[in-house]
């Protein structure tokens, strides 16, 4: 009997074909990673990282051949294709020697509020602003709702966080605990407001106007009339989601969760939000 050579068997050739495949499935899933680089501005970068030196790193973005040259001074962190994390800045600078950030004294009783993320199809001011302002309406209502913990200002929190170099942008590059040890507070509370546009509604209010205009029939007389006037106004609907976060000192989320308000005004947010605070276990 001949020998058998696996080779020529149909199945065989089958299974090999598959086999090719999937491996340049693999190798081309392989490729799609890349470095991403995180400035202290805020902005990410993704592409490929050529070459780390004492003053600057050598980079190209994604899609590109084009080398360019980013200063490490300007780089927070560099997150490899491979997974490894690489920290290039310390956080805060003091002239020219970067300085080691120390944990603040915690107080386990007291709560920061972080400026909010703000998400909206429709310009309401700047976003920054926008995560300030719903920054303050949470701190004013916790306050106000006499909680038996304590509230960092917001004016404090942000303070801080800015000398260190952190804008509401690069807040998630740090977990809870971390922003906990810089704030020296034993909890966080965060969140986001979806704030998108559904549309237009009319209100209005009637006006009846009475004129006086000389009689046709009798020379010398008036005759009376009465016009309806419907004033419309235009006003601008909104749907609008809030989400509420609370973590403790471990970076343990001790509250999260998520309400659509009724209301569709502008500034629905503030109510869908006090009715999330109340819940909360502070």
């Amino acid at each position: 009997m001949a020998p058998h050579h696996f080779q020529h068997h149909p199945r065989m050739k089958k299974y090999m074909l598959s086999l090719l495949l999937a491996f340049g499935i693999l190798a081309a899933a392989a490729q799609d990673k890349y470095d991403e680089v995180l400035l202290t501005s805020g902005v990410e970068y993704q592409g490929k990282v050529l070459e780390i030196n004492e003053k600057e790193i050598k980079f190209s973005h994604k899609g590109e051949t084009l080398v360019y040259s980013i200063a490490r001074s300007s780089i927070f962190r560099i997150q490899f294709a491979s997974g490894r994390t690489e920290v290039m800045t310390a956080i805060e600078k003091e002239g020219d020697k970067a300085a080691v950030v120390t944990e603040a004294k915690i107080d386990r009783n007291m709560v920061a509020v972080l400026p909010f993320r703000f998400v909206s199809n429709k310009g309401f001011g700047a976003w920054e602003e926008m995560s300030y302002n719903i920054q303050r309406e949470a701190y004013a209502q916790a306050v106000g709702a006499g909680s038996r913990y304590s509230f960092q200002s917001p004016q404090v929190t942000n303070a801080i966080l800015l000398r260190r170099g952190i804008n509401p942008q690069q807040l998630r590059a740090y977990s809870m605990d971390e922003l906990c040890s810089i704030l020296g507070v034993g909890f966080i509370m965060t969140g986001e407001v979806s704030m998108r546009s559904t549309g237009y509604v009319a209100t209005g209010s009637q006006q009846t106007v009475q004129t006086n205009k000389p009689g046709y029939n009798k020379p010398g007389t008036t005759t009376t009339s009465t016009v309806t006037i419907q004033n419309n106004r235009w006003n601008e609907t909104y749907n609008t989601v809030v989400n509420l976060h609370v973590y403790n000192q471990q970076g343990g989320t001790i509250f999260n969760r998520s309400k659509e308000s009724v209301w569709s005004t502008p500034d629905a947010y503030k109510i869908t939000l006090n009715y999330l605070l109340k819940r909360t276990p502070l």
